[in-house]
């Protein structure tokens, strides 16, 4: 049975609030560029789907590249929450969207967060299950743990792709 010390709990606690201070910032930098997109569509509307993407995009970007704060239920939890109002707001507004291109590509931006967090929890659990360690995405790492950044890195664009095309055939009948 693993027993941790007063200290190691100590830098726990610290690692765990300098992780929630850091998804905090991620989410009050989402929500800004999410108003700034409204406000743009306003102006130009042709331009909401593509920056939504593009914002989906960072955000995938921020949790990929920190992805400690993945390890933390709690602070995977919140990550997955943001993810599926960001997703929800995407099927809000299809009907703003005539043009299933537009739709798809809406829907692409909003979807890879979500994709991601859901791969991410599923390939780290069976990554544990398997090799009974946390995999690791940093310069020098084995050759699992490269298995695991690819797989990271390129399924949820595919699985996006995937679930953009569909969802825009069956909402545009």
């Amino acid at each position: 049975m693993d027993t941790i010390t007063k200290k190691e709990a100590k830098n726990l606690k610290k690692r765990t609030v300098a992780l929630s201070k850091r998804l905090n910032l991620y989410m009050y930098i989402a929500i800004v560029l999410y108003v700034c997109n409204y406000l743009i569509y306003i102006k130009h509307p042709h331009l909401f789907a593509n920056y939504n993407t593009a914002i989906g995009g960072i955000l995938f970007l921020c949790l990929y590249i920190d992805y400690r704060l993945l390890q933390i239920n709690n602070l995977y939890l919140q990550s997955l929450l943001m993810s599926v109002a960001i997703l929800a707001q995407a099927f809000l507004l299809h009907t703003k969207f005539n043009n299933p291109g537009n739709f798809a590509s809406l829907l692409f931006g909003a979807s890879v967060p979500f994709l991601f967090l859901v791969l991410q929890k599923i390939l780290r659990s069976v990554f544990i299950l398997l090799l009974k360690r946390e995999p690791f995405i940093e310069k020098r790492t084995r050759f699992q743990d490269k298995i695991y950044q690819i797989i990271l890195l390129l399924g949820p664009f595919i699985l996006a792709i995937v679930f953009a095309a569909y969802a825009s055939r069956y909402y545009f009948k």
